[in-house]
């Protein structure tokens, strides 16, 4: 009787073994604070752009004029967490180019996952705009119209 017990007792003690997988596995951390994929990386209401490149407007560029600051703040997911961004300017349809260098700044509380860029675009002339946003070797780009300033 006691073969039996003993037989039933290792059989239970080896299909449990199998459930739970190699003794050697390392447990799962379920604190972990690793960014998410960037595909499931949500967006706020107030934010364009998809992962891993957001950006924030006080009114998705509706406002821009000539010679006028415009604030921007750019979210960049994907694990990027590099000091600047680089901001390419043109205007469309010209061959000019300029840059822009971006400096990170800490987050706020209760901000979304991500890495924050701040800065204030000033544009020269009134027309239809591209503005390209590099983070490492993503990119987005996102066209608006730049109107006349007020006088």
């Amino acid at each position: 009787m006691w073969r039996v017990t003993a037989f039933v007792l290792l059989a239970a003690v080896l299909m449990l073994g199998v459930a739970c997988g190699d003794s050697n596995s390392q447990p799962v951390d379920a604190t972990s604070t690793a960014e998410p994929n960037a595909t499931d990386v949500p967006r706020t209401d107030n934010e364009g752009g998809e992962p891993p490149i957001f950006w924030r407007t006080t009114d998705d560029f509706a406002s821009v004029r000539v010679d006028e600051f415009y604030k921007i703040v750019f979210r960049i997911t994907g694990g990027y967490e590099e000091d600047t961004i680089s901001l390419i300017t043109a205007i469309t349809g010209s061959d000019e180019e300029n840059g822009i260098i971006v400096d990170r700044v800490e987050a706020g509380d209760g901000e979304l996952l991500g890495s924050y860029y701040v800065t204030s675009l000033l544009l020269s002339e009134p027309g239809t705009w591209e503005l390209t946003i590099v983070a490492g070797e993503d990119r987005a780009t996102v066209q608006f119209d730049v109107a006349e300033a007020i006088e």
